[in-house]
């Protein structure tokens, strides 16, 4: 297998490896010596101290770093919309980005839990994989996809609304709640209630997605899920299964920010169960 950064895609996603490889050293420097300090307030702070700057040069890498990834993603969406692997990469890769600035950017105003210092080293780990392997993939690519466009936006969007069986997801919520009362023995605060029932309705939704990713060759056999977007070949398998991933990774980031690590955790496991255990395993050895 040759590689090479010959393709436009191959070359957006090393400058993106490089970009954010210049984010993590600056971060570094950023960390150790209390840069902070110096610019603090606003993300466009006016430095009081020379190492003021470093901070400020570090935020100007990261709003470059997180353009450039969004010309990965846009493109990865257009052109390589068949690749079982590096649509889901750049989604998961996307998602991880994101998912690092919004853990940085909530653990400090809570004093920096346990839990998100952990949530936040290890999405930067995964983020890291993610990202050296999407380079190493992307310069597989012998030729630049070509844009596909077979339907239009709203019938894909609805498309992606159906493989998230939203029925489904609303009947997991009214359960979702109940449970929420029962274990604080009140009704919770609406704050509360929306981040959890919001959490829990995007890994229902994501899990819904991986399920039909996972079945979409026994769909087609049977003609009550013969018309399911995957089946039917309205969405791609890559595009089912890139959205699902993101779905269950931005469950678990609401839950652990805004709900508590339990909640995630119980989530992460609702997950791991209905897309392993029970899509994988279960229902292929029972059917």
């Amino acid at each position: 297998m040759k590689h090479s950064l010959n393709t436009s895609f191959a070359k957006l996603t090393f400058s993106l490896l490089i970009s954010i490889l210049v984010l993590t050293i600056l971060g570094n420097f950023v960390s150790t010596t209390n840069a902070e300090a110096f610019c603090n307030g606003a993300v466009f702070c006016i430095p009081t101290q020379p190492l003021g700057y470093l901070k400020l040069t570090h935020v100007l890498i990261a709003g470059i770093s997180f353009i450039v990834l969004w010309f990965v993603w846009r493109k990865a969406w257009r052109e390589q919309k068949h690749h079982k692997v590096l649509l889901p990469l750049t989604t998961i890769t996307t998602i991880l980005f994101l998912g690092q600035a919004f853990v940085g950017a909530i653990q400090a105003t809570r004093g920096y839990p346990l839990h998100l210092t952990v949530l936040h080293s290890l999405t930067a780990i995964a983020l890291w994989i993610s990202l050296l392997m999407l380079v190493y993939f992307a310069s597989t690519l012998k030729e630049d996809g070509k844009v596909e466009i077979r339907f239009g936006f709203w019938q894909r969007l609805k498309d992606f609304w159906i493989l998230s069986k939203p029925l489904i997801v609303a009947l997991l919520l009214v359960t979702t709640y109940g449970g929420l009362v029962m274990g604080g023995k009140a009704f919770p605060s609406a704050s509360l209630t929306f981040w959890t029932l919001f959490g829990g309705a995007l890994a229902a939704a994501g899990s819904s997605a991986l399920n039909q990713y996972i079945d979409r060759d026994l769909d087609k056999n049977m003609q009550r899920t013969a018309k399911r977007p995957l089946a039917d070949g309205r969405l791609t398998p890559a595009e089912g299964l890139s959205y699902g991933l993101a779905l269950c990774l931005i469950s678990y980031y609401v839950m652990a920010g805004y709900v508590n690590f339990l909640a995630a955790l119980l989530s992460l496991s609702g997950i791991f169960y209905y897309v392993l255990l029970y899509s994988v395993w279960l229902k292929k050895a029972t059917v």
